[in-house]
């Protein structure tokens, strides 16, 4: 008996190591099978075919573990599908670029979820696409009756002036779907400028050799209001409150009353000898006429009904438009001066106006305007030329227009181009 006790006694460490063994064997099988691998990353964000995408992203998404377990992830980012591995040993479920991402550009991403255990999943691979580059963009167009001569724009009206066929009316309340209103015309008339003031609109007829008085109140249905004979041939105007300044073709200069636009009243008129004259526009008690190869004429209009000419600027080459403003307390006047590109004049000293700053561009500048730190130059067949405000001026951005950039409108960040036989075109900057 005693030897048979040591005979079990010699198999008792074997069936000790036996059970050792399978214990652990269950362990394993009891935890990978309640290990199960995180959940597919989800909820991407830009979601998948994004466009205009900030090239400052911060990318995210989410993701858990069924268990529970602590995650980390890695970021698979490239400009080729399937994209290279990024970043890794992310925490985070939100991850900014450092690094600024090339515009106009498409990018394939994925996420890799990874558990405590190295069990993995991950998501599908989408795809966004970055800003375009700075510069000017086509937002949309607006076909016109008849060849796009002057633009103004106010609440989310266009006015369009269009010589023969007199002014069509658009809402661009949205511009990338602008759409028709109405149109207005008088007897045979011939408009290149359109002004617009609260509810009325004032266009210098140059066929009728007159200025006519439009009521807007309804833009469907626009009603002739008043109509003052002017001298031959008016081509601009500039409407302040209760007043309208008209220049036509041989400098004289119309001052009109339109407080009561049923009966609108000349009081006061100044004619420039052998001087023709094609823009027009105001600052402080100032009139600054584009006098063509005359150059810039200042006008103080004090007293109404005698206004005078105290200063005259003559640049080399063609002075096709003009543009005042004041800032901080000094007065200047932006030209577009034909070949010459675009001049800037101080005329704080009417007396003694100064060149400011110059620049030569491509084409004929035939119209100006100044809005937000920059200069927009409608040049013709060049198309539109963007300055900004260095001394000397930098060219921002270009575009061309596909007709004869005539004239344009600048506001809200939107650029409206009276685009001659196509029409007009809405641009907008992107910085």
């Amino acid at each position: 008996m005693m030897r048979m006790h040591r005979a079990l006694l010699k198999f008792i460490p074997s069936i000790l190591l036996l059970l050792l063994l399978l214990i652990c064997a269950c362990e394993d099988e009891t935890t990978s099978a309640t290990n199960d691998p995180p959940n597919i990353p989800s909820n991407l964000a830009p979601a998948d075919g994004a466009t205009e995408v900030d090239i400052n992203i911060s990318l995210s998404w989410q993701c858990s573990d069924p268990e529970g377990d602590s995650l980390h992830y890695e970021l698979y980012l490239d400009t080729l599908n399937p994209p290279s591995l990024y970043r890794e040993d992310l925490t985070d479920t939100v991850y900014t670029i450092s690094d600024s991402l090339d515009r106009e550009t498409t990018y394939y991403w994925k996420v890799r979820a990874i558990d405590i255990l190295e069990e993995t999943a991950e998501s599908e691979v989408q795809s966004f696409s970055t800003v375009r580059a700075s510069g000017l963009y086509k937002v949309s167009s607006i076909l016109t009756h008849d060849y796009a001569r002057g633009v103004f724009k106010i609440r989310d009206e266009l006015y369009v002036a269009e010589g023969n066929y007199g002014v069509e009316i658009f809402d661009v309340s949205n511009q990338s779907t602008p759409f028709y209103m109405s149109y207005y015309e008088f007897l045979d008339m011939y408009t290149e400028d359109v002004q617009v003031d609260g509810t009325y609109m004032y266009l210098p007829d140059s066929r009728n050799s007159a200025l006519l008085v439009v009521d807007i109140g309804n833009p469907f249905i626009p009603r002739t209001d008043g109509y003052v004979p002017l001298p031959p041939e008016p081509h601009a105007a500039v409407v302040d409150s209760d007043w309208v300044y008209v220049v036509c073709d041989t400098a004289d200069l119309q001052i009109v009353n339109v407080h009561n636009p049923l009966d609108p009243d000349t009081v006061g008129s100044l004619h420039i000898q052998s001087v023709l004259s094609e823009s027009i526009d105001k600052v402080q008690n100032y009139i600054v006429l584009g006098c063509l190869s005359f150059g810039v004429y200042i006008v103080d209009i004090s007293n109404k009904e005698q206004p005078v000419v105290v200063g005259n600027y003559n640049p080399p080459g063609i002075v096709e438009a003009v543009f005042a403003e004041e800032v901080d307390g000094s007065l200047f006047v932006h030209i577009a001066n034909g070949s010459h590109g675009y001049k800037l004049i101080d005329i704080t000293d009417p007396a003694n106006p100064t060149l400011v700053a110059s620049k030569n561009l491509t084409g004929y500048s035939y119209d100006i305007w100044h809005y937000g730190g920059y200069s927009y130059l409608a040049s013709s067949s060049s198309g539109i030329y963007m300055l900004d405000d260095a001394i000397p001026p930098n060219l921002v951005a270009s575009y061309n227009s596909p007709g004869q950039a005539r004239d344009l409108f600048v506001t809200n960040d939107y650029i409206y181009v009276a685009d001659g036989s196509n029409g007009v075109q809405i641009l907008e900057y992107l910085p």
